[in-house]
């Protein structure tokens, strides 16, 4: 080894450790995982917050962590950023004594070099954002999810979207949107309270994660409205079509089913439509394209 690639090695590795000191003294997370959402890195504060050293944490994923739920939601953005996506979302985290943390988590896929499309892991930054307020804020502007049912809200859902549009055109890949809609809802709910609506909304949640993909975009508009994002469908429009149908009909399956909330026994059908893409740009013209053909099937149905 000549003397002059040694000094090359020496001041690569004195740069490495000046990166790693420099990321030890800034004051938010900053991780990698690999693909399989296993941590290859922590820096000072994720070792503080996680309460573990390096060697503890390194081979480990979310689960070891956080909650059940919380740690399902945080594989389920990982699989979207090792398709390519960067993501930035509100994260809660529910903990033991009641309280609830706030993070505002970033992350974006690591390639394997300039230039490639190969990805190996994931580059995240989580700041801690709970003295800035609860999910919803003081006027709800800020919000990215919906506070009842912890779903994607209408402006998270329309960023989601853009991101997938763009990843359409990108990988020549379909995607579609399903808009959902509770028949009579608020009929259905008459005369049980305000609480009832409420819980049966979670429910209605509970039960659409359970019939997708962690992948999935699971989101709540307002009232009994509900949109599903699917991605990654395939080259092919009837292989895309065909999954968006088998998707819908594991829906309609779910939610049809009566609902006991306590003692109360209710039922609500469900109107839907479906929007295929592939490259457009325009997430809003999207969006409404599938809210319109759920209102025709709900015209035709005569709800």
């Amino acid at each position: 080894m000549t003397s002059m690639h040694s000094s090359a090695i020496t001041k690569s590795n004195e740069m490495i450790q000046h990166l790693r000191d420099a990321l030890n003294n800034v004051p938010v997370c900053v991780y990698m995982k690999d693909t399989e959402s296993l941590y290859t890195y922590g820096n000072k504060m994720t070792l503080q917050m996680f309460d573990c050293t390096e060697a503890e944490l390194i081979g480990q994923d979310d689960s070891q962590f956080f909650p059940v739920e919380t740690a399902t939601h945080l594989r389920a953005v990982n699989l979207r950023v090792l398709k390519g996506e960067c993501t930035q979302e509100e994260v809660v985290v529910a903990n033991p004594d009641g309280s609830r943390n706030i993070y505002w988590e970033v992350e974006t896929p690591i390639y394997d070099a300039p230039g490639s499309t190969t990805i190996v892991g994931i580059l995240g930054i989580s700041t801690d954002i709970t003295h800035r307020g609860t999910p919803a804020g003081a006027s709800g502007t800020d919000a990215l999810t919906d506070e009842l049912t912890q779903l994607p809200n209408h402006r998270l859902l329309l960023d989601r979207l853009k991101q997938a549009l763009l990843n359409s055109y990108r990988q020549i890949t379909y995607g579609a949107v399903l808009f959902l809609e509770l028949d009579n809802f608020k009929e259905s709910i008459a005369g049980h309270g305000h609480e009832t609506g409420e819980r049966l909304l979670i429910e209605v949640a509970k039960r659409l994660r359970k019939v997708t993909r962690n992948a999935d975009t699971i989101a709540r508009l307002d009232g009994g409205k509900f949109v599903i994002l699917l991605e990654g469908l395939g080259p092919e429009y009837s292989d895309a079509s065909e999954y968006a149908d088998m998707v819908g009909d594991k829906i309609h399956h779910a939610l049809n089913k009566p609902y006991l909330i306590g003692k109360i026994r209710l039922h609500s059908a469900l109107s839907s439509g479906t929007r295929i893409f592939l490259g457009e740009t325009d997430p809003n013209e999207v969006l409404h394209d599938a809210q319109a053909s759920m209102l025709k099937i709900k015209f035709r149905n005569g709800r």
